[in-house]
């Protein structure tokens, strides 16, 4: 099987450290994150999570959060502090033009998104590359999709990630609880320059890696 990927577009830093969380290396691999239920060389599997549509403050990132938590002191009465929700595929507007194969997955809409911290096998630098469905010479593909990010209308922000172009979806979140929605992202042409971009035309994306 092959599972729905997530990447974070991250530009090159002289200090890496500042995004510790984002990418490193571990053993001459390099650690990335994607959202996925059955791959190679993965570390752990999770959930995607985050901040409720709805809301205004919070975080904005996209979390992936193992489905073996380790808890250690807590509070057993609601703080009225930060949270963090799980995630769903929003695509009630596509029901006839498909963009996304449905080839591990009937349906996807309103269910929740899957996720696992991977390795390549070898040290890489590896990025995100919005609005292309081929790498650059000397890159390798790692995946290509579509980019998705929150609806323009929504009070919560976040972030733009690259979904697989054939997804999975959480066999057991399926009851369109909301959380975090993820929407296909369209070009708005003015500032962005049309061409060579498309009105309302719904972007690619491809993560790439080079060994």
């Amino acid at each position: 099987m092959i599972a729905p990927c997530i990447w974070e577009f991250v530009e090159w830093l002289p200090d890496k450290r500042r995004y510790p969380w984002k990418e490193g290396s571990v053993g001459g691999s390099t650690i990335f994150v994607r959202l996925a239920l059955s791959i190679r060389h993965k570390q752990f599997l999770g959930v995607v999570d985050g901040q409720l549509y709805s809301h205004t403050g919070g975080g904005s990132n996209l979390l992936c959060l193992p489905n073996d938590p380790i808890w250690a002191n807590y509070t057993t009465g609601d703080t009225k502090s930060a949270y963090i929700y799980g995630s769903e595929y929003q695509l009630e507007v596509y029901p006839t033009n498909k963009l996304f194969s449905f080839a591990n997955a009937e349906s996807i809409h309103d269910h929740n998104v899957p996720c696992a911290v991977c390795l390549t096998r070898q040290p890489a630098v590896v990025m995100m590359l919005p609005a292309r469905t081929q790498c650059y010479a000397g890159w390798t593909a790692e995946y290509s999709g579509y980019l998705m990010s929150g609806h323009y209308g929504h009070k919560g922000k976040l972030e733009y990630v690259c979904v697989d172009y054939a997804p999975e979806a959480d066999p057991a979140g399926y009851r369109n609880e909301d959380g975090a929605l993820l929407y296909f992202v369209q070009a708005a042409c003015g500032s962005l320059p049309c061409p060579p971009y498309v009105n309302v035309r719904e972007l690619t994306c491809i993560v790439c890696s080079k060994y």
